[in-house]
């Protein structure tokens, strides 16, 4: 049958969607797995059982590959909508030493 399959947990050499992070090198991955597979599915050698162990193992590793990538979207998802709650030290003892109804001049604006 000739097809060669990558495993799950190493990255394409190339063509990873920029922009995309892990879930860039995995949708990459889910690609060439799934052409893999649809060669597997129309060769000659479908029906056999080496054929069908083939195609089920493919088969398994697509559905890994898709929970991989909602897992890393999902993350992706919920670091965005998580506020920012980082402030720096400085920026703390800066806001909780200025009362409340202090003036403000135009060099606070500025910090």
């Amino acid at each position: 049958m000739g097809i060669t399959i990558q495993g799950v947990g190493t990255t394409p050499d190339q063509g990873a969607q920029p922009g995309l992070g892990g879930a860039g090198a995995l949708l990459t991955q889910l690609a060439q797995v799934q052409a893999q597979l649809a060669d597997c599915i129309h060769c000659d050698t479908a029906n056999t059982p080496s054929g069908k162990a083939k195609i089920q193992l493919l088969s398994a590793r697509v559905q890994v590959l898709k929970a991989r990538v909602d897992e890393v979207e999902a993350n992706k998802r919920n670091q965005q909508s998580a506020p920012s709650s980082r402030s720096t030290s400085a920026e703390a003892g800066r806001d909780a030493a200025v009362p409340a109804d202090a003036p403000v001049s135009s060099l606070d604006l500025l910090a």
